[in-house]
Formats: C-alpha cells, structure tokens, sequence
C-alpha cells in the first residue's frame, strides 16, 4: 500500500474470481504493467513521476464484466532530492535536517544519521536520504585530509600493539608540557573511547 515513485517489479494479486477469464486492473496515475497483464497476479513498475491513487480489478468473461473491487489506496512517497553536503575541517553538514546517512569510503556509518558528522579519518564522505522509506541518490562526495595528525614524529607517539585486542599501550612523549585529547574509533568511524585533558 505505500511505494517510493520509481519502484519496480511491484506485485499486486487477487483470488481467482469465479468464472473469469480475464482480470482487467486499474492502477494509479504513471504506472505500467510489466508481467501477468490479463492475470489475477500482476508485477507493476511506477515511474518516477507516479502519483498516489487507487488500485481495483474486476473479472471479465464472454458475458461481460463483474463487479469492481473495493479500492485499494496506493501512497506513492516520492524519492527525496539529493542532499549537499559541505565541510568546516572535518566537521561535516547536510543540508537536510533529518533522514540523512553518513557513509565513508562507500562504508555505511551505523548509527550515523544526524545532520552533522565529525570525520575521523582522512577520505571520501558522503550522505543518502531517507524520508518515508524512499531513498535518495547520494550527495556530493567531500574528502577529508585532516591536520595536526602528523605534528609529532613517530618516537614522541607510539601505540602498541597494532592490531590488538582491544587492549593497547598509548605513549606520548614531548619535550614542553602539553594536554591532549584521546579518542579511540573503530574501523566504521565509531567512537569507543574518549579521555581529555591528558597532561
């Protein structure tokens, strides 16, 4: 009962009706049959323009036509427009305030579906749409190169074992004092751990 404009191979049927040889179907605005026309089961395409409306079927033989069915209402949702996506450093935006998804290098982010998202690694991002089931393209691709990674050589920060088990050693050393921050992602872009103000 509720399809995205643009969807395909949607099936509609009905018990066979007694006597009929024929099942003649009326669809919604900008749809076509594409299998089963004549048929009690029929698989119909909307377009991308389709609109909601009604679906009825009456049966047909030699003697005529039967009675029409009682309707069946079809919402037809359309496809949301792509969202544009922009950057302030690796903080993320989308011009749409909900329905968003943030993926990574063609990674879907779980849980990621606010308007903003904060990029922890260097590569492409981008957001899909999704309002009342309905999907749409992807956004604009931005690519994130973040900064300050490598400010310090590879002796004043050492973290040990790489790959580990969850359980690893993080030493920092500099020559004037400093405070960091920690955070700990996984491989989809999900933070596990966080410590401030790490003097």
């Amino acid at each position: 009962s509720t399809v995205c404009a643009g969807d395909n191979d949607v099936p509609y049927f009905v018990a066979p009706i007694a006597n009929a040889i024929a099942y003649v179907w009326a669809l919604p605005p900008n749809t076509i049959i594409t299998s089963g026309a004549g048929m009690n089961s029929i698989t119909v395409n909307y377009d991308t323009n389709a609109v909601s409306g009604n679906v009825t079927i009456y049966g047909n033989n030699l003697c005529g036509n039967g009675t029409i069915s009682p309707v069946f209402p079809v919402a037809v949702n359309p496809i949301p427009l792509a969202p544009i996506i922009t950057n302030t450093g690796n903080l993320l935006s989308s011009n749409s305030p909900i329905g968003n998804q943030w993926y990574y290098e063609g990674i879907l982010l779980a849980g990621d579906t606010s308007q903003t998202y904060f990029a922890p690694y260097n590569g492409y991002y981008w957001d899909v749409l999704t309002i009342n089931g309905c999907s749409s393209d992807i956004s604009n691709h931005i690519l994130v190169l973040l900064t300050g990674v490598d400010s310090h050589s590879p002796d004043a920060i050492n973290v040990y074992p790489v790959p580990g088990d969850g359980l690893l050693t993080l030493s920092i050393t500099t020559s004037t004092k400093e405070t960091f921050t920690i955070i700990v992602y996984n491989t989809l872009g999900i933070k596990n751990y966080e410590e401030t103000n790490v003097d």
